[in-house]
């Protein structure tokens, strides 16, 4: 019997989305460059330019990161 169950709800607009129900002490643990494993939570800010903004202002947009209390390192986004 799997560890994991897999649910499916749906969406409003039709779309469907898949949730998984996982055990986090079955996962790998993430370190730092610097090998540290404890992180705090940070904020990434991008500009957005006047010409791609959909209101025709300039923007800042927010992205959470995850960053080492050790180095002060940010994760990168992508694994």
């Amino acid at each position: 019997m799997s560890r994991f169950t897999k649910i499916k709800q749906k969406k409003p607009n039709n779309q469907q989305t898949m949730r998984i129900n996982v055990n986090p002490d079955d996962l790998p643990d993430i370190f730092c460059e610097c090998g540290c494993g404890v992180f705090i939570q940070g904020m990434r800010i991008k500009k957005v330019s006047a010409i791609i903004s959909p209101d025709g202002q300039e923007k800042y947009i927010h992205i959470p990161t995850s960053v080492c209390v050790q180095c002060f390192r940010a994760l990168p986004d992508k694994p």
